[in-house]
């Protein structure tokens, strides 16, 4: 079958590398467009080259397309009315939205017989590419004589934080992810080659993570870490926690700004909180005179925020308070389906895994629930490398619906 052929590994690498947010390290190649452009012709490629069951076409194939290209529409419209800004432009800050299309494009790959094994070599080849890139610019700095180098080319995507020094940007969630799934790699490795790698690649993240420092990533990380055993041995619980988790939110929705504010006051002088609580300020005044569709969405790469709000204002450090400011109520309630829907179908997952492994059908549980830790500070499922993975978790959720009603029908 073509759909196994070696073009469609290689684009779907590449896919993958760009919607994990490889591109920040090559700028002026326009890695992250080609890869947005390949994700629409492989979409295209399978909706003209796949026989699809009709009664589930509409609901799995062309849903996905109709409702990215009216979310991108809408969201730039209301932020240009709202605004007064470039409608064109605040469209082509959302193109990365289209790299959704992911999954489509798995649920009818996976239909047409692609096995498990092979999408989740994909995976786990696009990941040990990001760690070893991301490794390797990182130890571009420890190097003299590449430091012309470092300072020529990669200035944009250095960072200097006050109390963790110089930081290189880049996929932090997919280098913890993977630190993760590695490990469960490691306990079924028999090949010492493969063996070996898995140890090089697990030290690469670690050095990482610990040149870096991510202390919302790493937190979220210890909780899903408690929460993942937890609800793989009684998975029930997913009933009792979702609506608690909800109701904290809740409440953390309606107290966050004060709560901020006092811890402000007591660890004063600290830049990313400050710049967090300037922006949760700003964000609550915009939600009072936006509540029900927010302001509208400019890309958080976008100097369009920081133009009309100031330069510390950065919507994406509040989590869900930065989604309702964007997308508003109606955007918040969407957010939290998304993961709602994510948390309880990968955990059902587990008991019924579809052919997927136990360490890949554990990464979509402890993926989700570090998103939902991390949620007071990070949206990650729309933002960066939180794309990709959430695509591709929604996209394998999504096939082994299809393949379970395919062998059930």
């Amino acid at each position: 079958m073509y759909l196994h052929s070696k073009s469609l590994t290689i684009s779907s690498l590449f896919i993958l590398l760009n919607a994990f947010n490889i591109a920040i390290y090559f700028p002026g190649l326009y890695l992250n467009e080609l890869g947005i452009l390949a994700t629409l012709l492989l979409y295209l490629i399978c909706i003209t080259r796949i026989e699809f069951p009709s009664d589930q076409y509409f609901k799995f194939i062309l849903a996905p397309l109709i409702f990215i290209v009216l979310f991108i529409i809408f969201y730039a419209l209301q932020f240009s009315l709202n605004t007064g800004s470039s409608f064109s432009a605040s469209v082509l800050a959302q193109r990365n939205f289209l790299y959704f299309l992911i999954v489509p494009s798995i649920v009818m790959g996976k239909y047409t017989g692609i096995s498990s094994k092979y999408i989740e070599k994909i995976i786990m080849y696009s990941m040990a590419i990001v760690s070893i890139i991301y490794f390797s610019i990182y130890m571009m700095m420890y190097i003299p004589a590449l430091m012309p180098v470092v300072k020529t080319h990669l200035i944009d995507i250095i960072g200097i934080d006050q109390d963790r020094g110089i930081r290189i940007k880049g996929p932090m969630f997919v280098i913890v992810l993977s630190l993760y799934y590695y490990s469960k790699l490691l306990k079924k490795t028999e090949n010492y080659k493969a063996y070996f790698l898995m140890w090089m690649l697990i030290l690469c993240d670690i050095i990482i993570l610990y040149l870096h420092q991510p202390r919302t990533l790493l937190s979220g990380g210890l909780l899903a870490l408690i929460i993942v055993p937890m609800i793989s041995q009684r998975r029930q619980k997913i009933k009792i926690l979702a609506p608690i988790f909800l109701i904290v939110l809740i409440i953390g929705i309606f107290s966050g700004r004060h709560v901020m504010q006092n811890i402000g006051d007591r660890f004063e002088g600290n830049f990313s909180l400050s710049s967090r609580i300037f922006s949760a300020g700003i964000a609550w005044s915009s939600i009072q005179q936006h509540p029900v569709f927010g302001l509208g969405f400019a890309s958080h790469q976008s100097v369009a925020y920081q133009s009309l709000f100031g330069e510390s204002f950065y919507p994406d450090d509040i989590g869900l308070l930065g989604i309702i400011f964007q997308f508003g109520m109606l955007g918040g309630i969407l957010y939290l389906y998304l993961l709602y829907w994510l948390a309880k179908n990968a955990v059902i997952n587990l008991k019924n895994p579809d052919g997927w492994s136990d360490g890949l059908s554990k990464l979509w549980v402890f993926s989700t629930f570090m998103m939902i830790t991390i949620l007071p500070t990070i949206a990650k499922a729309v933002r960066d490398d939180g794309i990709g993975i959430t695509a591709l978790a929604l996209g394998i959720l999504l096939a082994g619906k299809i393949s379970g009603k395919q062998v059930s029908g």
